[in-house]
């Protein structure tokens, strides 16, 4: 029976294993994105400027630069929110299932066994 139960825990383990493996490739992109999009943000905003005939002077480019770039702290924050949120909520369908959950009892196991 030792052999059976290890078999199965092994299953659990790596099916779990996979599942954290997903987890954190989600996460290095969810972090690079709010990495990137303050870079990104800045030059699509100069290059749609650009682009409609507006004029890249260096205090023009400095101010645009400086103010996205502040804007870069609060994005990043909102991205951190979002992931405490579904971490909360994970959390909360978890400890809410194990609070709704049959009571187990000793005298349950001895009467089955």
């Amino acid at each position: 029976w030792e052999d059976f139960a290890f078999e199965n825990i092994k299953k659990v383990r790596l099916r779990e294993v996979g599942f954290l493996f997903i987890g954190l490739i989600i996460r290095i992109f969810v972090e690079l994105m709010f990495s990137l999009f303050p870079i990104l943000m800045i030059i699509i905003t100069l290059y749609l400027y650009a682009a409609q005939g507006g004029e890249l002077n260096p205090s023009r480019t400095y101010t645009v630069v400086s103010l996205l770039a502040m804007l870069g702290i609060p994005l990043g924050v909102i991205g951190m929110i979002l992931s405490w949120w579904a971490r909360v909520k994970v959390s909360a369908k978890r400890v809410n299932t194990f609070l709704q959950a049959e009571e187990y009892s000793e005298e349950k196991s001895l009467e089955q066994e």
